[in-house]
């Protein structure tokens, strides 16, 4: 249970710990697990935050799909994790629509890339 916590702890400060940020109309605050476009709120799940969080950090490269499972959930099995990972990119996807300029962009047999006109991140 100890570790498990310690896991939860590790992901949630990897997110937290990042300001608020501008991704082309959208205004990411990880910290409250909230997309808003507009006076629009778009609630995150916990992992989507964290996908979402790394794409952006490594904007406009390409991350690789076991740098992604390895960051969001740690010493689990990582291949059960790649569904998952796949329903999380869609979501994003989808939650992301509202701007035609954001693409989250598949690499066959690589990974993802985030395209978008402006990253801005912000102090506050």
């Amino acid at each position: 249970m100890l570790r498990i916590n310690e896991m939860i702890n590790r992901s949630q400060s990897h997110i937290t710990a990042l300001p608020k940020i501008a991704i082309g109309n959208y205004d990411f605050i990880p910290s409250e697990l909230n997309l808003y476009v507009g006076n629009e709120k778009i609630k995150l799940q916990k992992n989507e935050c964290a996908v979402l969080a790394l794409l952006v950090q490594k904007s406009p490269n390409v991350v690789n799909k076991n740098e992604i499972l390895e960051s969001v959930w740690d010493d689990v099995d990582l291949k059960q994790k790649e569904a998952s990972l796949h329903n999380i990119l869609s979501s994003l996807r989808n939650k992301l629509s509202k701007d035609k300029n954001i693409v989250i962009e598949t690499i066959p047999k690589i990974g993802w890339k985030l395209t978008v006109n402006r990253i801005e991140f912000y102090t506050d």
